[in-house]
């Protein structure tokens, strides 16, 4: 015998499943944390792209220059992501990584 009542046994098991349930409230914490941080980061580094390239400096201007550019950015999106960052940093304008003709009539 292992010298351990029924309810002796039932005990312990309720101290572990109250033990696993405070691990589990702390991982989802530490999980919920870490996804506001990476939120955080992310906003402030599209933050830093929009100062850096408009030279938005408080939100009103920058909810303004949204207004402005929503309209456009929703009908190119597609056309939008196909930018080579590399190469349009290069020449200081939009170069696209698929060929088209751009304003010189030279293909990109």
């Amino acid at each position: 015998m292992s010298g351990k009542t029924n309810q002796e046994r039932i005990e312990e098991i309720e101290q572990k499943i109250n033990q696993l349930k405070v691990k589990k409230t702390q991982i989802e914490n530490r999980e919920r944390e870490r996804k506001k941080k990476a939120r955080t980061k992310r906003l402030i580094q599209i933050g830093i792209i929009f100062e850096k390239h408009f030279g938005i400096t408080d939100e009103v201007e920058a909810e303004k220059m949204a207004w402005a550019f929503k309209q456009t950015i929703n009908k190119d999106r597609f056309r939008i992501k196909d930018i080579d960052l590399i190469r349009s940093r290069e020449r200081n304008e939009a170069v696209y990584t698929t060929i088209e003709t751009n304003r010189g009539g030279e293909h990109s």
